[in-house]
């Protein structure tokens, strides 16, 4: 009877182990959301995903056992078929019995969370990219998790992001116009758009002063040390206000991710 009625849960539960392996699954009855279940059995996640995915969901699954705690991850599957360009959102509950499946484990949550995103973005009518400053290619607020995402998805090695946050600039936020504060973010970002363009990257803006910078095949120290340089540039920069002027000194805080 408990098999009959899990089989009619609309959202699809995979039971797998700390290193990927698929061990049962249940659920799933919506088929409109999810294709092909049937093929992960005697399967592990290294079957369906690239490298740097495989390795984002065991890192969360082994989080999860650890911590016995309920974690999420969110992934995009670039390149299986029907199912490319999909967003997927995983729950994972640790199941530390192992009476049950013979090992600690997690049972995932899935769902396909593509349409809710897309009915977001139509909804809100949301540019991923920032259109408040004349700089193109730098997104959002809106959309910096799912930038640094893609970016997490095409690197084949490390992945770094930092977050930076420029708190000399509030200094200055209530003292300019909005032409003066939008001239110099664009110096900003472009100065690190520049230390940065020999690899594959995302520039984000989170606010005046505050920016998300994602670099593929890098590590955090090294990415940091980049950004600290391209900083530089900006120190005692004169910035016109309504005192005779104002020399810019940065102090820039990191956070990692």
């Amino acid at each position: 009877m408990q098999k009959k009625i899990t089989d009619y849960l609309p959202e699809l539960f995979i039971v797998v182990s700390p290193t990927g392996a698929y061990l049962d699954f249940f659920g799933g009855a919506d088929s409109s959301r999810y294709q092909n279940v049937d093929s992960i059995k005697g399967g592990s996640l290294s079957d369906f995903f690239d490298r740097k995915t495989t390795e984002k969901i065991i890192k969360t699954i082994k989080s999860a056992i650890n911590k016995n705690v309920t974690s999420e991850v969110e992934y995009k599957i670039a390149e299986a078929g029907d199912l490319k360009g999909q967003y997927y959102r995983a729950s994972l509950s640790p199941v530390l019995d192992e009476s049950l499946y013979g090992q600690e484990c997690v049972i995932m949550s899935i769902q396909n969370i593509t349409k809710e995103l897309d009915a977001y973005y139509q909804t809100c009518k949301v540019t991923p990219f920032d259109t408040t400053l004349p700089v193109a290619n730098v997104f959002n607020l809106v959309a910096i998790d799912d930038a640094l995402m893609e970016l997490d998805n095409r690197s084949q090695n490390r992945c770094a992001a930092v977050k930076v946050e420029l708190a000399s600039l509030e200094q200055i936020k209530s003292m300019c116009d909005k032409g003066v504060k939008d001239n110099l973010e664009v110096t900003i970002i472009r100065a690190i758009q520049s230390a940065i363009r020999f690899t594959d990257n995302v520039v984000a803006r989170a606010g005046f002063g505050s920016y998300w910078i994602g670099a593929a095949c890098m590590g955090e120290q090294h990415l940091e040390s980049i950004i600290k340089d391209a900083i530089k540039s900006i120190d005692d920069k004169v910035v016109p206000t309504r005192n005779p002027e104002y020399k810019i000194k940065t102090t820039m805080r990191t956070e990692f991710v």
